[in-house]
């Protein structure tokens, strides 16, 4: 649930120790979110631009961990959302 993001330095705001990247349109897979953070990184997740059918990714400044998100429901105001998220890691 989203609700325990909505506190997390990197909602909202820069993520801290991460990049970001908003998809262009609702779909986004490892690749482009590693091409986009890479080309077009955006310093905010703002809530607003955030709704239901968009994705975003983050990824950590050491480039191991990256998570693409996506909107799958939202709420207005601070009512509750769902997300779907998938958790990818580098080990090499």
């Amino acid at each position: 649930m989203i609700e325990a993001v909505r506190d997390h330095p990197a909602v909202g705001g820069r993520p801290e120790n991460s990049d970001a990247y908003i998809a262009q349109d609702g779909r986004l897979g490892l690749a482009e979110c590693v091409k986009g953070v890479e080309s077009r990184p955006v310093t905010a997740l703002p809530f607003t631009t955030l709704r239901a059918g968009r994705a975003f990714c983050v990824r950590a400044q050491d480039s191991r961990d990256v998570a693409v998100v996506t909107v799958l429901t939202d709420s207005p105001g601070d009512g509750p959302v769902q997300v779907s998220v998938d958790h990818y890691r580098h080990d090499g």
